[in-house]
């Protein structure tokens, strides 16, 4: 089970990262198509025009890498949220987070019933001791 959830988890993870590549794919499309038609248009521009072009070029580029960052760091982060609640599940031995909400809600209840059984089990001790030692006082 574990393993499975595993593999489930790294093919989310493989989805989710080549649905962020093909955007980024399409999106570089359209940037360098955008770009081309840009330099046609730079030749016909005057000065100002060139120069308001080229920082858009330059401001998109930053974007991109903005975004791949931006992207390898939210990869690392699930990556490291995935591990973490890999380690807690097989800490705690549940298989889902919703056994782990239940489990962690029902523990002060448990906690209470255990000490309640302590309770109970030390006063039939001391109620054992109690009888025996009269028996052993009767002989």
């Amino acid at each position: 089970r574990i393993v499975e959830d595993e593999r489930n988890r790294e093919l989310a993870i493989k989805q989710l990262e080549a649905s962020d590549a093909g955007r980024m794919e399409e999106w570089n499309r359209e940037r360098v198509s955008s770009n081309l038609a840009m330099q046609v248009s730079l030749k016909d521009a005057n000065r100002s025009e060139r120069d308001r072009l080229q920082r858009t070029i330059r401001d998109r580029e930053s974007q991109l890498k903005e975004l791949s960052k931006s992207l390898e760091e939210n990869a690392a982060k699930l990556a490291s949220f995935d591990e973490s609640f890999t380690h807690v599940k097989q800490a705690t031995g549940v298989n889902s987070l919703t056994e782990m909400v239940h489990k962690s809600t029902n523990h002060e209840g448990n906690h209470l019933q255990l000490m309640q059984e302590k309770k109970d089990a030390e006063e039939r001790l001391k109620a054992a001791k109690t009888s025996l030692s009269k028996d052993q006082k009767a002989l």
